[in-house]
Formats: C-alpha cells, structure tokens, sequence
C-alpha cells in the first residue's frame, strides 16, 4: 500500500471481498436498509492492520464518527470474549446491574478459570464495556456487558468455561429482573468463535456503541491461590492501544497450559472438525464458482436450477422436499433472527449446497431481508455452518413444518409418496424393499426398528416412543394405508383412460395411435397398480414388505438416545424441560418413553380447587416432617428426583419404627412418578460387585428412572460400598435385559431405601459416608395421638397425629399437584438440595455406630496435656468396651493403633503423647469426650 492517507472508506474499499469468497472475510459491515447501511465483507491481512487502525481510529475516535463493523474470531483459539444479553420487561428504563454485579462476574470468571486451567503468575488484562443507556424497544428492554480477558484460549475450553459459569451464575444475578434465561444470557455462538465479535467503537445501526467502563490487570498468587487486580482506568486511555489489547484476533495473548480433561476435550473437538469437513467435502456436490443472485428472479431462477439438478438423481430427490417444507414454514420463522438461523443450520445439516438458494427464498419473506447481505449469508453458509456443532436436521424442517403448517405438511408428504409410487409400478414386480421405501416415507418420522435379529420396534404414540410386538401397527397400515395409496393411483389412472376416451384425437390425425398406445400404457399402469394394492393385503407379501422395511426404519443408535436427555420429564400432556425451565409440547427427537402416566398443571394459587389441593398436600408433608428445616430438606429432596442430573449423589436412607408414614409418602410419589419410579431389590447394594455391569435385568430397567426405591434390608445385612459408590456417583452402569443386548447409561436415579433396621457398613472412608443421608420420619399415626402414654410416650414420640386411614385414596388426585409442586422446586433449586444439621447429625451417628474406632476414641479418649497412654492399655481397655457394646470377635490391635495414628499422629516409644484414657468407672464422672 502506497504512504497515501486513505479514509476508511477507500480502505476498506480495497480491501472487499470478491462475490463468493465472503467466507474468508476478517470483517464484516453491519447493514441497516432504512439507514442506507450497507453490507459488507472485507479481508485485511496482518501486514495492512496497522494502518487499518490508524484510519479507523481517526474516523471513530478522533473524528466521533460512526462505524458498524464486526471482526472474525480465530478459528481455533483466541482471546475469553463474553457477551452477556440482559433482557427485561417494558417497564423497566433504567441499568439494573451495578459495578458489584460486574465484579462478582469477573470474580466468578476468574474463579471458574481455575478449574480450566493450570494459571501461572503472568499477568493479563480484562476489559469491560457497556453502553450508556438500556436499549428500550416495543416489547422489551434490552441491556448488555461485553467483557474481554486477555487470555488466549482453545474455543473447546471456553465452552467449558462458560458451562461452570452457567452452574454458578445466578449467585451472581439472581436480584436481576431478567425475562431471559441464564443460557440466552451468555451468548454460545462467541464462546464458540463462530460469531464475529462488535470491533471497539463500532455499534449495531441504530443503537449506541460499547464503550469501556472498567480496566484491570490480573495477576494470580499461586501460593495463596487469589488474584490480585490492579485499576489500569484512568483519564488518560489511548484508544489506538486500546484497539490492539481488546481485539477478538489479537493472537499474543499470554496462554496458561489446560487440565487434562480440558486438553482431551479439545483434542476431539479439533478430531470432529477435521472428520466433520473431511466428510462434507466428500459427500457435497462440488462447490461451483458462480455469481451470487442480486434479486428475486435470479435468486428464484437460481432455486429452480439445483431442484432441476437434484430430480436428476433420485439420491437426492429429498432436496425437492425439504425444499417445500422450507417454504412453507411460518412467516415468523423469517423475520425472528434465532428461528432463522435455526432453519439456515437446519438446511446447511442436509449436506446439500443445492439448498443455499433455498434458504435465501425462505428469507424473503421478512421485511428484514436486503439482497445485498447474501455474500454475507454466503460467508456464514460456507464458513461458520461448516464448523458450526449443529443439531438441526431435515427432521427439524419437518416438524417446525408440522407444527407451522399441517395442512401444506400433509400435502407435501403426498406428493413425495406419490413420486415414489410412479417409480415402483414402471416395474412388473417392483421390489419389496421399493414398497418398504415408500412405506418409510409415509411413516418413518413414527416408527424406528431397534433390532432387525430380534424384530424390536417403536412407535411415536401421544408424543412418546413405545415399544411394540414385531411391528405390527405398522403392519396393519402395510393393508389400510399403503394399499389404499395403490388403489387410489390406480383410480386416477382409470380415470386418466376415461378423459382419453372422451377426448379421442381426429381420426385423420397421426396422433390417434399415440392415444392407442397412451391407452394400453394406462391399462397396463392400471392393472399393475391395482395388483399391487391386492399383494399388499396378502399375509406372505406383506411379511416381506416388512423384513425390508426393518432396514429403512432401522436405527441403530435410538435405544442410545432413547430416554437419555436427564433434562425431560414427559406428561401425558407434554414434557418439563429442566434446562430451559418450561413446559411445552413433546417432540420426536426428545426421545422419550418414560412416562409420568398424568398431567402437568400450571398451578394457580388462585383457582380453589388448586388452592384446596395444594394446601392438603403441604399439610401431609407438615405432617410427615413437621420440623421445618428437615421439611426443607425433604421437598428439595424430592424435587430433585426429577432431574436426571444427579447433582448430589448422595444415598438417602428412609429411617424410623412403624406408623410413621415412609410407605405413604413413597405411595405418593409412585403415583407422582409414574414409569419414572422404580422398585428395585436389595441386593443391588448388597450383592458383589460382579452383579453391576454384568448381565443384570435390575440395572437394564433403570436406565431414565429418576427414583429408586428399595425396601426393608434384614437386620445386620452388610452394604457393599463400592456398589452403593457406583450407583450414585454418576459413572456409567451397564446391564442387560432379557433377550436383549447390553446396554450403558448414565444413572439418572435418586436412590432411596426404606427401612427399620440400618445397614451394616464397614468402610469408614469419607467416600462412602459423605453420600449417607439418614432421614429420620418421627411422626407417629396414631388412631388416639398422645393417649397412649406407656407405648408412645410424648417425650420419646413428640409428633403424633391422627391416622387417616383412607390417605391412599387422596393421593391419585393429588399426584398431578404434587409434582406441578416439586417442579416449581426444582425450577428454582435446579435439583440442588441443601443438606440440614438433622440429616447430617442422624448420618453422623450412624457412621459413629458403625465406626467402632471412632466411636471408642469420641467415648474412651480425652486430650490431657501432660498425659501419655500406653498403646498395650489403649488396646486392653478396647477389648473391654468393644465387648462389652458388640460381642463377637474383637478388631485386631494394629488395626486400632493405625487409626489413631490417622486421628492424633504417631505414637513415640510405644505411646500417644498429650492423652489419656476414661476408664469405664469414670462413665459416670464428668469428663469431657474428645470432638477432634
């Protein structure tokens, strides 16, 4: 480039990029039509940023003018961006956050980046930028913080840096007003470097810039484990050095070496993208070199070319079909930008780039669209659709089709049966596995087989998947559906005969035998569509329709996924979503056949009859556990059965003698729960390890359950630790159930245990106790409470309340309000439970009970300065109490003298220093036990 001072403009000019080649853009312009913005796509290499900035910081800084421009982020790492998007009612004009906000999350990103990271000494900047104002529009106000820390990073690991942001986020802005959730707040498309990032000064068209507010350097104590900040804000910022340190492709930032999970992570991600472009450039239709369309003929001509390219080739006959189902999608599927990159992603996941022009059709149909922005579109199809982790699909066309447009739906599925069937009766005998296509095409969005040895299948019935005997709803619309779609062409084509015959061509026309010949081809397609229907009536045809059909509709990765998302709770009327907190409608591809068997209900605390059964219910818990910390305890408790997460991983022990209610309240539940409440045997926890991950029908059948319940152990029966470990510490189990193969899944189950008599544990490591939680139900039902003074004593049996025989027949009415409850609970605890001194003292005592050695150091040793026990005198007084408390066979000494090695160090000269022992006819004394 010549020394000549250019504008903005002239660079930028210069550095446009080609129609076509957008993808390779390093930034792009922000259009606005109705403020004569236009789109843009720029490449400006290392060797011309420099002077870049110089003319880009004299127009927006020196010359306070406005710019809207956006810069790429590196494709594989980069510096941390964050965008968080703050979306509040209508009523609210003013910032809700504050400076603390905005500390306590550079605090909590900081914090969180430990566990990412190994963080060394270098010191590194953080940025934080704001707008003067909200951005209030008709029907919502909007507010946001950009943050930059100057830490290159693998995009891989700053997606695993904001997934422990979003575990913790709403410590930090739970006061906020938000009407969006914590997901939509943390913007994933910059964590994930695919979206460009705002460049320093520049805005959105019609909106203010972002502007710097705060400045820290950032350094890390590693012997203290703290960081240190250092205000770098100050009167006197220089905006062109700026502009290099909070770049998004500033490639020198310093780097910290990742965890090893983090590193094995990356290492896939970059593995995918390398097997995912590898793929696609393998099974796409070569890219051309053409000139991208200006206007709606070529872009409608453009269409028209690569629908007439695909019918050319019946591999890709469904481009003609997504196609349809694209363009008759809802209006606001256009104009919303999240729904419209959705359908983008969606079309982009067919694998065709015959489809690009499609989309561009479909975009039309917002007001929002400008011709002018399709290199930009280009650019995001090509480029940020390639690397984008997508989970759209033509099923995602399909059903947004579905739920916009049934009708349109319906006849679009016709007419792709109907080309199929014109394919199979130009043969004499079309092939079974032919039919078997078409009957996929009709019903492969309702059935799935899962075994083709086996002739296992499912069917999407109420919005659930259900297994079913060897297919045979499917083999019944084989006679009542497919067969009817033959008889029908078959009319059409008799009828086809009768127009020919009533509109014959003059007889001195040479065209009369083009019509004898049309007439014999009709009756010879009539008769043979019409055989067709009559074969698939009869047993043996159908029967091998459908040993075909098993490959069309087999999926060999469903039973993986089915009932696998933790997240879903299904209802007879649709599914709870815990990760986006709402209720909606069940989906195929949720992949659910666990059921609750009930309604959800929206409760309001205003509808009597909701009020009446809520206020029943909340008394019945009272009831159970009227202590109001325990009471706590036991509805998060509950309401965290429901998520599949296991967040706690703990094993709850349902404890207490009769007439105390831990029957019913599982009864309850049960109803609540429906398919995801599961009895299991007792020897899951107290058979050999061998059981867990071996042939085991009990493991099979709890795949998706979120409550396991167990019932009453027999006295002094033994756990087996690392079983109970195994099963609530969320590792993978496999099991397999009968007549089928192994299956391995993630354990989504609370597990519980209802019993009178304890386990006996022999483990005294701190991962087998910290998962006990022993919840004491001290209720008693009594027909006569605190009448009966010899049995139930009030001292012993404070609770006591009449027994209500006939509680059972309230609980089917009350199950669709209690767990509408629980999931109100658990929307709001997100399935965390908060443990209570009750539960943890009873846990305590326990593992006291259990734990021999500490129990004898906490009743038989006390810190004494001065003193020394022998440790012959420490076992001899051991062998006294251990007999005379238990019986039987007495631990051996060295067993003894390690744990109090462990407990107060070791001993010198055969004795433990600055203790001494309480002898037993010093019980009675007043002598205070240790409580090291």
């Amino acid at each position: 480039m010549s020394n000549q001072v250019l504008s903005l403009k002239d660079f930028l000019e210069q550095h446009k990029c080609k129609k076509g080649m957008g993808s390779n853009s390093t930034h792009t312009r922000i259009p606005d039509r109705d403020l004569n913005i236009y789109a843009g796509a720029y490449m400006i290499n290392e060797y011309d940023n420099e002077n870049f900035k110089l003319v880009y910081c004299n127009k927006v800084f020196s010359n306070k003018q406005q710019e809207f421009l956006t810069e790429a982020q590196l494709p594989t790492s980069g510096p941390i961006l964050i965008d968080l998007d703050f979306r509040y009612n209508t009523s609210i004009e003013e910032r809700q956050h504050t400076e603390d906000h905005i500390s306590d999350l550079v605090e909590l990103y900081l914090e969180q980046l430990k566990k990412v990271a190994h963080l060394t000494s270098d010191k590194f900047p953080v940025f934080i930028l704001e707008k003067p104002n909200v951005n209030t529009l008709t029907d919502v106000t909007k507010d946001g913080i950009h943050i930059v820390i100057g830490v290159d990073m693998h995009h891989e690991a700053q997606i695993r840096l904001r997934e422990y942001i979003l575990e913790e986020l709403d410590h930090v802005l739970s006061e906020l007003p938000l009407q969006n959730d914590y997901e939509s707040v943390v913007d994933k498309g910059i964590v994930t470097g695919k979206t460009n990032w705002q460049l320093y000064g520049s805005r959105k068209p019609g909106n203010e810039a972002y502007q710097l507010v705060q400045y820290w350097e950032i350094s890390y104590d590693a012997e203290e484990c703290e960081f240190e900040y250092t205000d770098m804000m100050d009167d006197t910022i220089n905006h062109v050095e700026i502009f290099d340190l909070i770049s998004a492709r500033k490639n020198d930032n310093v780097k910290f070496g990742l965890k090893d999970d983090v590193i094995e992570r990356c290492r896939l991600a970059d593995q995918g993208n390398a097997n995912r472009n590898s793929r696609k450039s393998k099974n796409r239709i070569k890219k051309r070199d053409k000139s991208l369309p200006t206007n709606l003929e070529e872009l409608k001509k453009a269409s028209e070319n690569n629908l007439q390219e695909a019918a050319m080739n019946d591999d890709l006959y469904e481009v003609r079909e997504i196609h349809e189902f694209t363009m008759a999608l809802a209006e606001f599927r256009a104009s919303d930008y999240n729904e419209w990159f959705k359908v983008g992603l969606a079309l982009h996941a067919c694998d065709y780039e015959l489809l690009f022009p499609t989309w561009m059709l479909f975009s039309v149909k917002s007001d929002k669209f400008d011709y002018e922005d399709i290199p930009n579109y280009w650019s995001m199809w090509s480029n940020d659709f390639t690397n984008n982790r997508n989970e759209m699909s033509r099923g995602s066309i399909m059903w947004w089709c579905k739920q916009d447009n049934p009708m349109e739906y319906l006849k679009i599925k016709e007419n792709t049966v109907d080309y199929f069937i014109n394919k199979t009766i130009e043969h004499e005998k079309p092939p079974d596995y032919d039919i078997a296509g078409i009957l996929h095409k009709m019903f492969g969005d309702q059935y799935k087989c899962v075994s083709i040895k086996s002739n296992i299948w499912y069917e999407m019935v109420s919005g659930r998947w259900s297994e079913i005997d060897s297919g045979t709803t499917l083999r019944k619309k084989l006679s009542s559906k497919l067969a009817l779609k033959y008889t029908l062409k078959a009319k059409e084509l008799v009828e086809r005969m009768t127009n020919l015959n009533s509109n014959p061509s003059p007889t001195e026309s040479k065209n009369s035998d083009d019509d004898d010949g049309e007439m014999k081809k009709l009756q010879k397609l009539a008769g043979r569509t019409a055989g067709i229907g009559l074969d698939l009536r009869r047993t043996n045809n159908k029967n091998n329709v459908m040993k075909e059909a098993k490959e069309h509709f087999f999926d060999k990765m469903f039973l993986d996924k089915l009932d696998n998302n933790p997240n879903l709770l299904c209802f007879t009327n649709g599914v709870i979503d815990f990760e986006k907190k709402e209720f909606r409608a069940t989906k195929p591809d949720d992949y659910v056949s666990l059921c609750t068997r009930i309604e959800h209900i929206n409760l309001d605390e205003n509808n009597p009859v909701h009020a009446k059964n809520m206020k029943d219910i909340t008394e019945f818990i009272e009831q159970l556990f009227p202590d109001p910390m325990l009471n706590k305890y036991m509805w998060q408790h509950m309401a965290a059965s429901l998520k599949g997460t296991n967040e706690n991983q703990v094993f709850n022990i349902y404890t207490g003698t009769g007439r105390n209610g831990k029957s019913k309240l599982v009864d309850l539940l049960s109803l609540a729960l429906g398919d995801y409440k599961a009895t299991v045997p007792i020897t899951l926890v107290t058979s050999k390890r061998t059981t867990i991950g071996g042939a085991s029908p009990e493991i099979a059948q709890l795949k998706g359950i979120r409550y396991a319940c167990m019932q009453e152990p027999s006295e002094n029966m033994t756990i087996n630790e690392g079983v109970m470990k195994e099963l609530t510490g969320g590792d993978p189990l496999s099991g397999r159930a009968l007549y089928c193969d192994t299956i391995t899944f993630n354990p989504q189950f609370t597990l519980v245990v209802c019993t009178n008599h304890l386990f006996d544990i022999k483990s005294t490591d701190d991962g087998t106790w910290r998962r006990i939680r022993v919840c004491d139900f001290e209720s008693k039902f009594l027909d006569k409470p605190y009448e009966n003074e010899k049995d139930f004593p009030k001292k012993k049996y404070p609770y006591q309340f009449k027994c209500v025989r006939d509680i059972d027949s309230r609980f089917e009415t009350w199950a669709p309000y209690f767990i509408s409850m629980l999931v109100k609970i658990a929307f709001d605890t997100n399935g965390v439970v908060e443990d209570c001194p009750q539960v943890l003292a009873a846990s305590q005592k326990y593992k006291m009970q259990q734990d021999y050695f500490a129990q004898f150091f906490e009743e038989r040793i006390v810190t004494t300065e001065g003193s020394t026990i022998k440790r012959k005198d420490m076992y001899t007084e051991f062998i006294e109490w251990y007999t005379e408390l238990y019986g039987g066979k007495v631990p051996k000494g060295k067993d003894l003298y390690d744990f109090m090695e462990s407990k107060i160090g070791k001993c010198s000269r055969g004795r433990f220093a600055g203790y001494r022992l309480i002898h037993s006819f010093e019980q009675d004394l007043d002598v205070v036990p240790n409580n090291i």
